[in-house]
């Protein structure tokens, strides 16, 4: 579907003036300082983990050959180098897949003809649906194109992101339907990562204070496990807040939305809700990977409601009759439904007859509807729909 730039009556200056004020754009200057994150993090992992080993190592060479310290610290540091790797597996896959984004042509309208009406109704009657209502049909004008109920326009990446929770600098990455479930194993096992690092290095920071430990290691273990605890504080509360998003199928978008439906439309109860994150096999609950069945299944809850321009006729001719005189433009969605070749049929209601041809409309999608839109130099009404053709 070839998309129109459109202008809205009393809305924003042009594209050549509103691109220099659009501050927002200066947000992509945040992906350089993210490559610096992404370095950052996986350096804390390291150090954190540095510390344990060889705090835990020490313990193993002083241990002076007991089986039990040896066989305790053994499992220990097994158990943590699991949670580092789960914590390290989790962040690359939320800084690597992408967050999901909007096929071309794609709109939330049963044919190409309703969508073009749509979007001359919204663009020449100044129509603006009810903006409390996620599941309203949205047009995003930057990309212009249309998007999904929960999508919306990424300023950093720039470009529409599909149920965008938010852009993460951690993550130098948008977090949205695809990588939603890697951010939140993310900082689930970074959290219990950091809380469990902080109680094995809690001793040796005790023996720090009383001046027992000594070295060259002592600074690194008092700063490895002040900056677990901070980290372990963080990531819960950061953790709990998503859990509550998570609970009622809530984004961190929706979240901040001033004026909100209530009931929240999209919450399904807790389970349904946590599953469509997660999926429903239990042992996939703890890693950071989709089938692909499952990530079929996550694009299809977001864009099966729409269609794309392969599903239906690319053309057809479009008969525009004004009342000053007739005229014939091309058509665009011709096809046919049930064998049977449907015509499009625009009608200009404007004072200049001749500007009826501007209606030439398209012939039916595959509903076997035809919709008749009917506009002029001055508006008229938006469309009519004969009904079943």
């Amino acid at each position: 579907m070839r998309q129109e730039v459109i202008s809205f009556s009393g809305g924003p200056p042009s594209l050549a003036i509103s691109k220099w004020l659009d501050i927002f754009q200066y947000c992509r200057f945040l992906r350089l300082l993210g490559n610096i994150m992404v370095i950052l993090v996986i350096g804390l992992v390291g150090f954190i983990y540095s510390a344990v080993l060889l705090t835990y190592g020490r313990r193993v060479l002083h241990s002076g050959g007991n089986p039990l310290v040896v066989l305790g610290c053994v499992l220990v540091l097994l158990l943590f180098t699991g949670i580092a790797g789960m914590t390290l597996w989790s962040y690359l896959a939320a800084v690597t897949v992408d967050p999901g984004r909007v096929p071309a042509g794609w709109h939330p309208f049963t044919d190409e003809l309703q969508a073009r009406a749509e979007l001359e109704r919204m663009s020449y009657s100044n129509y603006y649906p009810d903006r409390r209502d996620p599941r309203r049909p949205r047009y995003c004008k930057r990309c212009q194109a249309w998007k999904p109920e929960r999508a919306h326009h990424c300023s950093v990446t720039g470009r529409c992101v599909l149920k965008m929770d938010h852009w993460c600098i951690w993550v130098v990455n948008c977090v949205g339907l695809l990588n939603y479930k890697f951010f939140l194993l993310f900082i689930a096992w970074a959290g219990v990562g950091c809380l469990l690092a902080f109680l094995l290095l809690l001793p040796s920071l005790l023996a720090f204070f009383r001046n027992d430990l000594r070295g060259p290691m002592a600074p690194v273990i008092f700063i490895a496990d002040i900056l677990s605890f901070a980290f372990s504080l963080s990531l819960g509360g950061f953790a709990a807040m998503h859990g509550q998003l998570l609970a009622a199928n809530c984004t961190t978008i929706e979240m901040y939305e001033k004026d909100r439906l209530h009931p929240w439309p999209y919450n399904k109860g807790f389970r349904r809700n946590f599953e469509e994150v997660f999926g429903r096999n239990k042992l996939r609950w703890f890693l950071p990977l989709y089938t692909k069945a499952e990530r079929q299944g996550l694009l299809d809850s977001v864009l099966a409601s729409g269609s794309t321009p392969s599903s239906h006729g690319s053309s057809g001719l479009g008969l525009g009759l004004g009342l000053g005189g007739p005229g014939v433009g091309p058509g665009s969605g011709g096809g046919s439904a049930g064998g049977r070749v449907l015509l499009g049929m625009g009608l200009g209601l404007g004072p200049h007859g001749g500007h009826g041809g501007m209606g030439g409309g398209g012939g039916g999608g595959g509903t076997g509807s035809v919709l008749i839109p009917l506009m002029g130099s001055h508006g008229g009404s938006p469309f009519l729909s004969s009904g079943p053709a």
